[in-house]
């Protein structure tokens, strides 16, 4: 059986370029983990958005509700967000 991975032992992680992003939030609101919650509570914050925009940037907020799905990726219309593999430890 597999176990659900943390924060710490998953093998990928968000990476935004702050340089080219724009703020619009498409990624935000193409992640299905921020919809799921927007959904069930009506809005997003902190505790459990895996992205948000803060101050005119996407913000990684909760990397390990993240299931590396990727659709953030081609809705980004600057190409400012990637999902990369970590280095083992």
């Amino acid at each position: 059986m597999a176990m659900a991975q943390t924060q710490n032992d998953k093998t990928y992680k968000i990476k935004i370029n702050w340089y080219a992003c724009v703020g619009c939030g498409d990624c935000m609101t193409a992640c299905p983990v921020n919809l799921d919650m927007k959904r069930t509570k009506g809005y997003l914050d902190e505790s459990d958005a895996v992205i948000l925009v803060k101050n005119s940037n996407v913000h990684v907020i909760n990397q390990n509700l993240c299931t590396g799905c990727g659709t953030c990726i081609p809705a980004c219309p600057v190409k400012a967000i990637d999902i990369i593999m970590k280095e083992a430890d």
